[in-house]
């Protein structure tokens, strides 16, 4: 019939909605784990827990170490420095090496300089316990990290230096720190911050107000 033909042609005209797409339930998200920068804090160090940490009585002597490839313009700011703490009745320890350390000694009198022929059995453990790739290092090179040890506590290793003034590209002022960049000035950096002495590193913004 007409009525008929009619129904099912209506029919054929619906259009059916669609089915809602069902949507895979969102997973929570997992916080990422930080990502830890430079060396864990030795646990077996004898020979360095001997060392002296910070003192309450100003010894007027500091540590001035960096590194070799130290730019000319951060120099420049080490001889101020230098030459104003001088002023000020501090001493100088650095080392014998081109770039951060000739630009310290140059321009003072009060100055204690160690060379790699001033390490001891005392001070090569010391560096042992704290350097990170000890094995990697030749006899001469073993004898440059001991030497730093006289740098941050002097020739008896008895007169811990106030602070630390050092130039690395990445920025090191404390152990846990230390990256293949910091170099072997990462040796001072270490002596010195697991005693509590300060670190200022001139490769940071804010070294000034740390000085």
């Amino acid at each position: 019939s007409l009525f008929i033909k009619a129904l099912n042609e209506a029919y054929s005209n619906v259009v059916k909605a669609p089915t809602p797409a069902v949507k895979p339930p969102v997973k929570p998200a997992v916080a990422k784990k930080p990502v830890v920068r430079g060396q864990r804090i030795p646990v077996s160090t004898p020979e360095f827990k001997k060392l002296p940490r910070k003192s309450e009585t100003p010894t007027m002597t500091y540590t001035g170490v960096g590194s070799r490839e130290t730019p000319t313009e951060i120099q420049d700011r080490m001889k101020e420095i230098a030459v104003m703490l001088e002023e000020r009745g501090y001493t100088l320890r650095t080392g014998d090496a081109k770039g951060a350390d000739k630009a310290f000694r140059d321009v003072v009198k009060n100055k204690e300089i160690y060379k790699a022929k001033d390490a001891t059995s005392t001070t090569l453990k010391i560096a042992q316990e704290l350097h990170p790739n000890w094995r990697a290092l030749s006899d001469y090179g073993r004898k440059l990290q001991a030497r730093n040890t006289n740098q941050v506590f002097g020739r008896a290793l008895d007169t811990p230096s106030d602070f630390v003034i050092v130039w690395t590209p990445d920025g090191a002022v404390h152990h846990t720190d230390r990256t293949i960049e910091t170099g072997g000035t990462g040796q001072a950096i270490s002596l010195a911050s697991l005693k509590g002495i300060p670190v200022i590193n001139l490769a940071n913004d804010n070294w000034e107000s740390d000085l």
